[in-house]
């Protein structure tokens, strides 16, 4: 492949476009990753269906890839000072290449292998997140945030339509898919001859950042955290040993790194720095788990294809993107700051408010959907689309509003702003094993309710098992009111099922309005404080 330099210019027009297009080969890179932050989820039900797992084992690779992510972003300075930034990008897509290609192809390996090519696979996704804007040409940096924001929720739309129309029906197709998207990235970054480099160690330059000594504690703190919220629940919380130690585990380490960093705290770092990555944790939270909880939505309730569980999520980046288009325009010259936060989490409580109606309100009892469909109805596409669309305005303006805001002391700021995007990628990590817990005990719960229905509402009960006996009668039933009972029974799982998606949106609302209520304050004293 012929090699181009980004560091040379040349007159012509036509030089110049062609010159600022191959520039933007590293943003290839970085886009090619943050497609895989949630696409590989497009097909995480058919995987577990396949492997006979249940969400919470299936979604471990998910959250083991974001905390590789997250952990890798605190050590990428330092790698990236010792090797420079093209390097690390070059290394990054081949690990992200080889894991992904891990996963595609060893379908039936042990899950203790697929957990660690997804690791290795959010290694080198960590390496090129951090290397690859070092070496864009200045100016695309907003860019850099915009595509933070808008392309995680887009890449199981990207990935799921891609493998199907490439025929991969299997579910490691979408790994595969990551695997070439990785491979074809890599290629045009060794396209590169001369790359500009922030990173490049020269002769005589500055030593790299040094590698932090509590990285190892946060290792293994981070596998800890992932082992309790994925087989928590299963294992039976403190009832089993290996829950216990990991809850030690995560005491100890997390006591010991806090002991470590402390000193090189000050207070006013703490109080600038804990609510700016706080709520950037929230953001990642709402961003990955809205991202991935409609595989499960798609797959559980509405027995969807993969194509189709995507189509399901394609309000969530339009609303990003609208939140961003929203930031330019209401503040053109600053960070909307903690007033735009206000604002985000208030339209984020919306749209949680409207689908936890929506999925209470929903006649999902209509007879004629009980009785002539092998499945039961739900919100779909169009009804979700509107709530989804301010949960992605709303979560797409916090974190917006949190990463353009800075400080006014640059030296706080340096030690803020290299945490922002590992602030992300652990409350995306932790939305993940939320889900999964969310799931299983949530079911439980309102299973034992709705199974018990027949006692609470019996009134109620009893009606709809008449109305159905009365509309099966017609149409030849011979016994339609033992098939009546049946379908009861059988709606009796789809309707604890749609009760645990209420219960998120609920959980959600009240989050969002908690979170709202002092930014907002804290943006209006701001401004009646402020000069005239």
């Amino acid at each position: 492949m012929a090699r181009t330099s980004d560091a040379e210019q040349d007159p012509g027009d036509n030089s110049r476009a062609w010159s600022s297009l191959l520039a933007l080969r590293p943003a290839v890179a970085l886009i090619v990753v943050w497609l895989t932050t949630a696409g590989h989820t497009a097909s995480f039900r058919e995987m577990g269906a396949a492997r006979g797992w249940i969400t919470s084992q299936g979604y471990a690779l998910h959250s083991i890839y974001l905390l590789a992510i997250s952990i890798t972003l605190v050590a990428a300075p330092h790698v990236a000072g010792k090797l420079g930034s093209y390097a690390s990008v070059l290394a990054g897509l081949t690990l992200l290449a080889v894991g992904s290609l891990i996963n595609g192809l060893l379908l039936h390996a042990d899950e203790s292998v697929l957990c660690f090519s997804r690791a290795l696979a959010g290694i080198g996704s960590g390496l090129v997140i951090y290397a690859a804007p070092r070496i864009l040409r200045p100016g695309h940096e907003n860019q850099v945030v915009w595509a933070g924001i808008v392309l995680p929720a887009s890449g199981p739309i990207v990935i799921a339509y891609a493998t199907q129309s490439y025929g991969w029906s299997s579910w490691g197709g979408a790994f595969l898919f990551e695997a070439l998207m990785a491979v074809l990235a890599l290629g045009l970054m060794l396209s590169i001859s001369h790359p500009l480099d922030k990173d490049r160690m020269q002769e005589g330059g500055s030593n790299p950042p040094r590698m932090p000594a509590y990285l190892p504690l946060a290792i293994v703190s981070a596998l800890a955290v992932w082992h309790v919220m994925h087989w928590g629940q299963l294992y039976g919380w403190l009832e089993d040993p290996s829950i216990v130690a990991a809850l030690v585990v995560i005491s100890v380490t997390l006591s010991v790194i806090l002991w470590m960093v402390w000193p090189q705290w000050d207070p006013m770092l703490v109080l600038e720095g804990l609510p700016r990555l706080g709520l950037i944790v929230y953001g990642g939270f709402v961003q990955y788990f809205n991202s991935s909880d409609m595989g499960v939505y798609g797959g559980l309730l509405l027995n969807f294809s993969p194509v189709m569980r995507a189509w399901l999520i394609w309000s969530l980046p339009v609303g990003s993107a609208a939140a961003l288009a929203a930031g330019r325009v209401l503040w053109p010259t600053r960070s909307p700051g903690y007033g735009g936060a206000a604002l985000g989490l208030g339209v984020l409580a919306g749209g949680m408010a409207l689908s936890h109606w929506n999925t209470l309100n929903w006649p999902f009892w209509s007879v004629l959907n009980t009785v002539e469909f092998n499945w039961f109805a739900a919100p779909q596409h169009w009804q979700l689309a509107p709530a989804r669309f301010l949960m992605g305005f709303g979560s797409g303006m916090v974190l917006l509003s949190m990463t353009t805001r800075a400080s006014t002391d640059p030296v706080r700021e340096a030690k803020i702003r290299p945490f922002l995007q590992v602030a992300q990628f652990t409350g995306g990590a932790l939305s993940i094993g939320a889900l999964a817990t969310a799931l299983l005990v949530l079911h439980q719960l309102e299973y034992s309710y709705v199974a018990d229905r027949g006692y609470i509402q019996s009134v109620e009960q009893d009606a709809r098992r008449t109305q159905l006996a009365e509309s099966l009668a017609p149409s030849g039933e011979a016994q339609s009111l033992r098939k009546a009972d049946v379908l009861l029974f059988r709606a009796v799982n789809y309707e604890a099922d749609n009760l645990v998606f209420a219960d998120i949106y609920g959980g959600f609302l009240v989050a969002s309005l908690t979170l709202a209520v002092p930014c907002a304050v804290f943006a209006l004293t701001r401004y009646i404080r402020a000069p005239a």
